[in-house]
């Protein structure tokens, strides 16, 4: 593994469950990681030695007015050392960053993308607005199950259970109200942790079908691993299309090609040299969802038509991609897209028409996906909560040449899958279960 995420003696499961806001005022879905650092002690015991990172996205359930859309929990902001407990524990002093925004296509109009002044978005940004954030601090209590030991597998079986609660000093210091002021995981979290030190090369297929939905996936790598080559965990990152402008019937047509060609130039940037899948979802034979509207205002008239993307849209676990005429500025000026609430279960992507058709923007999405991931531009230094968000390579992906952005990518912007950056990754970048590794390949 990389050195950053110095995987040895690191474990990982994956979460998901309801959880409760405001001692069940709200009732949360919730999914993603949780990764610890811990290891078998000479009498078997497993020890708990550090909470590594936790990785939550979720989404308020049945009700009407939901005061925080979608909401990302993240972090530890800081390293959290246990003491080394055995078997069961607790650890307090956890401090971690919460996002959450009402989920709103408002901003977006027929064609055209208006950011606003509200939204903090001036002339100076031309890319990747933030949500605010909160600090909550938290408990962690865990008990020891089971562990195992079986063919390719060794894991361990934890009950885990995770207290959250508004951070107040922080935040009103901030000048910033949290609408949570308490987070509960209802029932302990029965999860099964699996060591990074046993994970297998990646054998993934092409296309997974989950739940009934089928998603292609970026192909697996041909060229071998270089001797001595950086190794990494695999992770998936779920993705999805929608064209909001009134399509002809020969734009609909010329649709999914497009779309096919900014997922074939991500994958050939994200896996094809890193070690990032794309997920993206199938309707049918396509993979882009188009609207019968002819205008903004009918679109939004339309109960069918706006109820069933804001249905789709509110999922938690899919990052939206939003095609548009034009993504212009209120100047007046062009952008071939952007991306918006980065690093949050919030993040999604607004890709202009033009840019589309544009053969030199082939790799556009792939630069817009590396900002919710949590990779800023090139001499950016702007923070989230904080956390200065870490900067793209020299003449990577991340830093437009010329108006486009560069196929190349480094192992430098894959450090936010590590640990320097505890509280950025998305959290719908999910590790491959169960764990498979790649090698970083030569950069182009």
């Amino acid at each position: 593994m990389n050195n950053n995420e110095n995987a040895s003696g690191l474990w990982i499961a994956q979460s998901s469950g309801l959880a409760k806001i405001n001692d069940g005022e709200f009732w949360m879905e919730h999914s993603g990681e949780i990764l610890l650092r811990g290891r078998q002690d000479e009498s078997g015991t497993f020890v708990v030695e550090e909470i590594a990172r936790i990785a939550l996205g979720g989404w308020v359930v049945e009700v009407e007015e939901n005061p925080f859309g979608r909401v990302t929990i993240a972090g530890p902001v800081g390293a959290v050392p246990t003491g080394g407990q055995r078997g069961n524990g607790e650890v307090t002093g956890l401090r971690l960053q919460v996002h959450y925004r009402q989920l709103t296509l408002a901003a977006i109009e027929r064609g055209t993308y208006f950011p606003t002044e509200t939204e903090a978005f001036t002339e100076a940004f031309t890319d990747a607005f933030i949500p605010p954030v909160v600090y909550m601090d938290g408990a962690l209590q865990w008990e020891q199950q089971w562990e195992q030991v079986s063919g390719e597998d060794r894991t361990v079986g934890l009950s885990v259970k995770l207290f959250l609660w508004d951070d107040t000093a922080s935040n009103s210091g901030r000048g910033v109200e949290n609408l949570a002021r308490t987070i509960t995981f209802n029932d302990p979290l029965q999860l099964e942790f699996a060591s990074v030190d046993e994970a297998q090369p990646d054998d993934s297929p092409d296309t997974v079908v989950e739940g009934g939905v089928s998603y292609r996936l970026c192909t697996r790598p041909t060229s071998p691993c270089a001797a001595g080559a950086t190794e990494m965990l695999i992770r998936r990152l779920p993705i999805r299309f929608h064209c909001l402008f009134a399509a002809t019937e020969a734009e609909r047509g010329e649709l999914p090609g497009l779309c096919a060609s900014q997922v074939a130039g991500s994958c050939e940037v994200w896996r094809e040299q890193a070690i990032l899948a794309l997920q993206v979802e199938t309707q049918g034979e396509g993979i882009v969802v188009t609207y019968a509207a002819e205008t903004w205002e009918e679109f939004i008239d339309s109960g069918t038509a706006f109820s069933g993307l804001m249905a789709a849209a509110d999922a938690p676990s899919t990052i939206e991609i939003f095609l548009v005429r034009e993504v212009k500025r209120q100047s007046g000026s062009s952008l071939p897209g952007i991306a918006y609430d980065i690093t949050t279960a919030n993040a999604g992507v607004v890709l202009a028409l033009w840019a589309l058709r544009d053969g030199g923007h082939r790799h556009l999405l792939a630069h817009e996906l590396g900002h919710c991931l949590g990779l800023s531009d090139r001499g950016d230094s702007r923070a989230v909560g904080g956390i200065v968000l870490p900067q793209g390579s020299k003449n990577s992906v991340m830093q437009m040449k010329g108006g486009h952005a560069p196929r190349r990518n480094t192992a430098a912007n894959c450090e936010l899958f590590g640990e320097d950056y505890p509280g950025l990754l998305n959290p719908l970048a999910g590790i491959v279960w169960p764990l498979r590794k790649d090698c970083l390949r030569p950069e182009l």
